[in-house]
């Protein structure tokens, strides 16, 4: 059984004791090749950065604001602020130089750590508006000439020099945080108003990765990937889980790099969000020739039917199981081959995973666990396990998590994951976590007979109808980004006659086959207003119709040009929509979707 830790700083410690020497972690450079820090190196660098800050000011309890892609810079400096007990707010490289200023005037730092040159810029220009901000530590910048602006290679030789100056001052400051102290303000991103600042403790941390390794098999062994932003909690946490399980780590900063990465690396395990999910099968689907299509789909079958069969606890019986084998070494291997053979599990979360996601590629031989969570909750709540997984639901709840549904549907949480409150907003607090400590998520659902739990939907995305009739967005949404051609889809509909639906299209896809085809009109907005592709993704959403009650059918749908993106404000750093700002970029398109007309004569132009 692995020992428990109360605070990240031991965390830290039992990383660096388990995987005492060799490569410990990386980063993958723009050729493909890993830049490799060894624990020794990583053990100097961190506890420079620790002393750099405390030569620089910082005292327990401050806040460092932290502003970088996912690299293993990033993971030092986490290490460095909290080992000096300060508080580490980190920053989404995605935001604007509004919004950075509201986080940076909210929590207060005095110092802000920050990665490339750009968002070195980015940060400067909001730090015009927040003077409190006293120095920008950049980690490639090394321009003097700017006032407050230093390097990193410089605060860590400042470090050094302070350790030195300092004979053991290093230790006991990292020996004096306690798991009651803070260890982050995380802002959320939020689907509407402010973003709200999420203070979690070592505590809250510790106890949910030492719970999430006690169902995740890592080990030392593992080659784990992390790409997704580490200011967002999910990554962070799962790769808490990594270092206290000891696995190598492999940092990718850029996301055009992942799919490469996993046949050049051959990862073990990694953690992602159900839209890479959806752009791998998309792509697998893609690259099944005409010719083995009927094979495809029956090897496919096969690993499905012996899936469910697992779950059930039912025998596969002889047929089944020689049919499996065969439906692996014609089509499975193949597929696991370009992924990156050494796959032996991931994690899907962030949003939901659509269940016939999850039963495609625990099908084929690759494991995917889905669970559910929240910034609030450190984040995992429930998660499925390896032995079990369930699909369509997001497991069972960790150890020491309780879950309980509300007489209305929500789901409440308590236990030692839950956040020490929303930072300077008790009100909010008190809304969000009630006298009995039980977290209101927000979101509905509810709990089977086994002790699983199912998500529906988010409270306030709720849509109501003009004849009163309630509907959950998220399923309808789900089951058309599974269609060949769609790749994104809002659905609207409340205080409406009927549901609508924003799509925007699969434009790889959908160019791939029409330039196969012999057509010339490849663009997005040449494929969105093409009244072949608009006929062919009405008959792929007609298909699903029968899945769902008459008044929760899509009866007009109008093809977007674009992709939903964070940087126009449409979707959150974890890929949620930004429902209130879809409906104001697109309200023309909207409106004349019910302006009367049985369907548009052709796609509306957008």
């Amino acid at each position: 059984m692995k020992p428990v830790v109360v605070t990240l700083v031991e965390l830290l410690r039992r990383w660096l004791t388990v995987h005492a020497s060799g490569e410990a972690v990386g980063s993958a450079r723009e050729d493909g090749t890993i830049a490799w820090l060894s624990t020794a190196e990583l053990a100097d660098r961190i506890r420079a950065l620790s002393m750099g800050l405390r030569a620089a000011g910082i005292e327990p309890g401050d806040r460092v604001a932290l502003l970088s892609e996912n690299r293993w810079e990033w993971m030092v400096a986490d290490f460095g602020i909290l080992t000096a007990g300060a508080v580490n707010v980190p920053v989404h490289p995605g935001l604007t130089v509004d919004q950075i200023a509201y986080i940076l005037a909210d929590s207060g730092p005095r110092i802000a750590l920050v990665s490339t040159p750009e968002l070195t810029h980015r940060l400067l220009e909001a730090r015009r508006e927040v003077p409190g901000v006293a120095t920008v530590v950049s980690f490639d910048v090394r321009d003097r000439t700017v006032p407050g602006l230093q390097s990193l290679a410089a605060l860590l030789d400042a470090g050094r020099a302070h350790a030195d100056a300092h004979p053991g001052s290093y230790r006991q400051r990292r020996d004096q945080v306690a798991p009651e102290d803070l260890a982050s303000i995380i802002y959320t991103s939020g689907t509407t108003g402010d973003p709200k600042g999420v203070m979690l403790t070592h505590s809250n941390f510790a106890s949910n990765a030492t719970a999430c390794c006690s169902v995740f098999d890592f080990l030392p062994s593992d080659l784990a990937l992390s790409f997704l932003p580490l200011c967002h909690v999910f990554q962070r946490t799962v790769d808490y889980c990594y270092y206290y399980s000891g696995c190598r780590v492999v940092h990718i900063p850029d996301l055009s790099q992942v799919v490469g990465a996993f046949g050049r690396l051959r990862p073990t395990t990694f953690a992602a969000a159900p839209r890479l999910y959806e752009k791998v099968y998309a792509r697998i689907q893609e690259a099944v020739p005409a010719s083995r299509r009927r094979l495809f789909d029956w090897a496919v079958s096969r690993g499905i039917r012996a899936f469910r069969r697992r779950l059930a606890g039912e025998p596969t019986g002889p047929w089944l199981t020689m049919t499996r084998a065969l439906a692996d070494r014609l089509v499975f291997r193949q597929v696991r081959n370009r992924l990156g053979s050494g796959w032996r599990f991931s994690i899907s979360g962030g949003a939901p995973l659509a269940a016939e996601l999850s039963e495609f590629f625990n099908g084929i031989g690759l494991p995917v666990l889905e669970g559910y969570g929240l910034t609030e909750t450190s984040p995992v709540i429930t998660t499925n396990r390896m032995a079990d997984p369930k699909p369509g639901t997001v497991g069972r709840p960790v150890a020491g998590v309780e879950v309980r549904i509300a007489e209305d549907g929500e789901i409440l949480t308590r236990g030692p994951h839950v956040m020490k409150g929303y930072w300077q907003a008790p009100e909010q607090t008190a809304r969000t976590i009630d006298a009995e400590g039980w977290l209101h998520t927000g979101d509905l659902g509810h709990l089977r007979d086994d002790g699983y739990l199912s998500i529906t939907d988010r409270k306030k995305e709720i849509i109501v109808t003009a004849q009163g009739k309630n509907i959950a967005p998220q399923p309808l949404e789900n089951a058309l980004k599974q269609l060949p051609s769609i790749s994104q889809a809002m659905v609207i509909g409340d205080r409406r006659p009927y549901l609508v639906a924003l799509v925007v299209p699969d434009f790889e896809a959908l160019s791939g086959r029409a330039a196969a085809g012999g057509a010339r009109t490849s663009t997005p907005e040449a494929l969105a207003n093409n009244p072949a592709v608009h006929a062919a993704v009405q008959a792929e959403i007609e298909s699903i119709s029968g899945r769902f009650a008459n008044h929760e059918q899509i009866r007009r749908f109008v093809l977007l040009p674009r992709e939903f993106t964070e940087e126009k404000g449409e979707l959150t750093p974890t890929l949620k929509l930004k429902r209130r700002v879809i409906l104001d970029h697109f309200h023309a398109e909207i409106e004349a979707l019910y302006a009367g007309r049985k369907e548009p004569a052709a796609p509306v132009r957008t």
